[in-house]
């Protein structure tokens, strides 16, 4: 069974975010509903290479009610996890992402799945 690896789910505002996102550092977001089961399912996933609150700010006003995250040691990694989770979840024939998650400009990481 595929596990996201990030925070527990919590509401996807913008309090919750400047409460809960407490370090200014590289990582990655799923942003979703909460069913009735409690289950968290995820409906578009993002990654920020230098600032996760702002990365996830900027998707305010979208129509997911929840969102989780998990923070990364470098944009690298925060990008390779991202593609992991992207290909790991059926990509944007399932998910929201409408392409594939891009690379920094000037940067040419290749995709840990895809290459």
């Amino acid at each position: 069974m595929f596990r996201l690896e990030m925070s527990k789910s919590y509401p996807f505002s913008s309090e919750i975010i400047d409460r809960v996102i407490t370090m200014t550092a590289a990582g990655n977001f799923a942003l979703g509903e909460i069913e009735d089961s409690g289950e968290f399912v995820v409906g578009y996933v993002g990654w920020a290479d230098r600032d996760l609150k702002s990365g996830l700010k900027a998707m305010l006003g979208n129509r997911y009610k929840a969102f989780r995250y998990s923070y990364a040691l470098t944009p690298k990694d925060a990008f390779e996890k991202e593609c992991r989770i992207y290909h790991d979840l059926g990509g944007n024939i399932i998910l929201d992402n409408t392409e594939h998650p891009a690379r920094p400009e000037g940067v040419k990481w290749p995709c840990p799945v895809c290459g």
